[in-house]
């Protein structure tokens, strides 16, 4: 497993909401283009997303919200968002929200409880601004002056969101959660995976010679069947390796249906 530290990977998680933050600050007297509602507000429910994860790790390590934290960056005036930059952002944040939902415990040191409250200011102040975005943006927006040189993406969420596609092995797991072939089932009232998908999850460690615990093993089956549980509607959850060398970390990425049928990804069995 990785062994940077919990504090770490929320450091740069936080400075990745914060440069968030800070672009939609500078651009907060901008519109949306014709077709940029749907983005938007699915922005908006990314980002109300991740601040349900924070508030939630935050109650875990008693740590109180401190309200928005609006960085002080110079206004660019008024201008249009590109679609596509937004649908970006987007998948930066589901990913990272999947991160948040795997973490087993809350940070414990006072570095990482300030990067939490940092951060949940940051999600506060995007929330805000994409809201008030949606409401002053017309139904048909107007042409927009050409907007100035982009800033740079946001660095990588804390577990990569475009690894690298290995070509030995098993690349990745497509747990794939349809009512022909469930991946979860209820048992006594609460969710559990299917014993299919656990002899995939087991298949697809075996592929790596990843020989768990019983602890870890179950460990990581309660980790997929949230992944699987809090996937994005038409999305589909795919497990791969974070890294080609040991120690192998299984991480979850999620990818829309439709792609996964153009790129013909069949599911490993």
């Amino acid at each position: 497993m990785s062994t940077e530290s919990l504090t770490a990977k929320l450091s740069k998680a936080n400075t990745n909401m914060r440069r968030l933050c800070e672009f939609f600050v500078a651009r907060r007297e901008w519109t949306l283009p014709h077709d940029g509602e749907p983005a938007a507000r699915a922005l908006g429910e990314a980002t109300l997303g991740v601040g349900e994860e924070l508030r939630s790790m935050m109650a875990l390590c008693g740590a109180n919200p401190v309200g928005e934290r609006i960085p002080d960056v110079e206004s660019l005036g008024e201008g249009t968002h590109d679609t596509a930059r937004l649908e970006r952002f987007i998948s930066f944040l589901r990913d990272l929200r999947v991160w948040f939902s795997a973490q087993s415990s809350p940070p414990t040191d006072s570095d990482g409880i300030a990067a939490l409250r940092e951060m949940d200011g940051h999600v506060a102040c995007m929330s805000t601004i994409i809201g008030e975005t949606l409401k002053r943006t017309p139904a048909s927006a107007p042409a927009a002056p050409a907007a100035p040189p982009p800033p740079p993406e946001p660095e990588e969420a804390p577990l990569e969101a475009n690894p690298v596609e290995f070509e030995k092995r098993a690349p990745q797991l497509v747990l794939d959660d349809t009512e022909s072939n469930p991946m979860v089932q209820e048992f006594q009232g609460r969710p559990e995976l299917t014993p299919e998908c656990e002899k995939l999850a087991d298949a697809y460690l075996a592929a790596w010679d990843l020989k768990l615990s019983y602890f870890n093993r179950k460990k990581l089956l309660e980790r997929i069947l949230r992944w699987i549980t809090s996937a994005p509607a038409g999305q589909v959850l795919v497990i791969k390796m974070k890294t080609l060398e040991e120690p192998y970390e299984p991480y979850p990425s999620y990818v829309s249906r439709e792609v996964l049928q153009q790129r013909q990804l069949p599911a490993e069995r």
